[in-house]
């Protein structure tokens, strides 16, 4: 499905739902004329080389309707309201069935626990790892990750401030070691076990990328990523015992002795973890650091904390990494007024949402008291499990980051990394004295 992307662009045209007829319709044609068209937007947003700020092409997203759809079916969705309804759909599911055959059918190294892990679960099979995993989001757990998260920050941040230059990446120097530190916590191993990791990463986010499929060069790298990753999470497995009691190994390995879980669930759950919440918190982390530059009264206002929920969801909303989610119609479904059949292919651009004028006016600014949750961490039964971890990120290590550095500002311009999903800054330079 992610291979044929860029061909359904090329086909895409408006979905005309109720209430939509005539007033929204964008025809798709040769014209060149008249404003461009969304497949032509559709098409922009998607180009890899080089990778375009998506966030102005929402904004022409928006001015042309809510979603639109592919003469082969596929329906692009960018509108809040449609987006955040969809989530909730019962009849939409996540793809379990393709990716995974697919996932097999490379030959290149060990693929299939990403793909058969908890993100690609519907059902009873969903339910039952997310009932493990869970556990590890309690409050009382988030309570302990926290004044370990506020620690490291603080030690951090001293260090940074005793740099002779002035001047740091808070993408590389801050957002990487402050997760990692968590990501150590939450499985709870020592810090210097899950350094590598980071070299790991720009390979292992390739899986949830259209370039899995349609770039052998890419696809190598990410096998050959995660054939090293599966190996680093099998061996914690083996030496669980010597893990915290509480970490996510320990817990997962406990179901697995039980007979509730099975092992290859279990290291799926891992990966799981790893590749889709580790990458996501850095780039918010950078994303919303980023932001926070372009507006000196939000700095300081942050800096000053501490962030109540609606600040959270606002840097969430403009930081999100997610911009794009796929579902898969089961049963038929009713998705922007339109209804669809059994087998259809939805894509969600939670991206558009969170910037969608309707709901968030001025909606590439930051506003910290603006009310309505974003759309950052997807909804309904695959609600993101990570969501408080990185909301807790948010609320802890942004601010402590401000307050450490007061006048901090941009020392150049920010540098986009190569996916739409997840999209984000892989530099973000900042000066914090002359």
């Amino acid at each position: 499905a992610a291979a044929a992307r860029g061909q359904l662009l090329v086909e895409a045209q408006l979905l005309v739902g109720p209430g939509q007829r005539g007033r929204d319709r964008c025809a798709v044609t040769a014209a060149t004329d008249r404003p461009r068209s969304a497949v032509r937007v559709l098409g922009e947003l998607f180009r890899t080389e080089p990778r375009p700020d998506p966030h102005p092409l929402y904004q022409e997203l928006h001015a042309r309707g809510s979603s639109f759809r592919s003469p082969l079916g596929t329906v692009y969705v960018s509108g809040y309201a449609a987006c955040r309804d969809a989530l909730r759909q019962p009849g939409l599911h996540v793809e379990d069935r393709p990716l995974r055959r697919r996932a097999r059918s490379v030959g290149d190294g060990e693929l299939s626990p990403f793909y058969d892990s908890i993100l690609f679960l519907n059902g009873d099979a969903h339910r039952r790892v997310r009932s493990v995993v869970q556990s590890l989001f309690t409050p009382r757990a988030l309570a302990r990750l926290e004044d370990r998260l506020r620690s490291f920050a603080r030690d951090l941040l001293r260090e940074l401030a005793a740099r002779p230059s002035g001047a740091f990446d808070a993408y590389e120097d801050f957002a990487w070691p402050v997760q990692l530190n968590s990501l150590a916590a939450l499985l709870g191993v020592p810090r210097p076990a899950v350094a590598h990791v980071r070299g790991l990463m720009p390979d292992l986010v390739v899986l949830g990328t259209p370039r899995m499929w349609s770039d052998d060069a890419w696809r190598r790298r990410a096998a050959a990523a995660s054939d090293r990753l599966v190996a680093f999470l099998e061996s914690l497995a083996r030496e669980a015992d010597r893990c915290a009691p509480d970490g996510l190994v320990r817990v997962l390995v406990g179901e697995q002795r039980a007979g509730r879980l099975a092992r290859h669930d279990l290291v799926a759950t891992l990966s799981a973890v790893v590749v889709a919440g580790v990458e996501t918190t850095v780039g918010l982390l950078a994303n919303a650091t980023a932001a926070i530059l372009r507006q000196p009264a939000v700095a300081a206002a942050v800096a000053a904390g501490p962030l109540d929920d609606r600040a959270v969801d606002e840097l969430v909303r403009i930081g999100t990494p997610i911009h794009l989610v796929d579902r898969w119609v089961r049963g038929g479904a009713e998705v922007a007024g339109a209804a669809l059949p059994d087998g259809a292919h939805v894509v969600l651009l939670l991206g558009a949402a969170n910037r969608d004028p309707a709901v968030f006016p001025e909606p590439d600014a930051i506003d910290l008291g603006r009310t309505g949750p974003a759309l950052g961490f997807g909804g309904g039964v695959h609600y993101c499990l990570g969501a408080p971890l990185a909301r807790l990120h948010v609320r802890i290590a942004v601010p402590e980051l401000f307050a450490a550095f007061p006048g901090l500002r941009a020392d150049g311009p920010p540098v986009l990394g190569p996916h739409l999903n997840p999209h984000g800054y892989w530099s973000v330079p900042v000066r914090f004295r002359p």
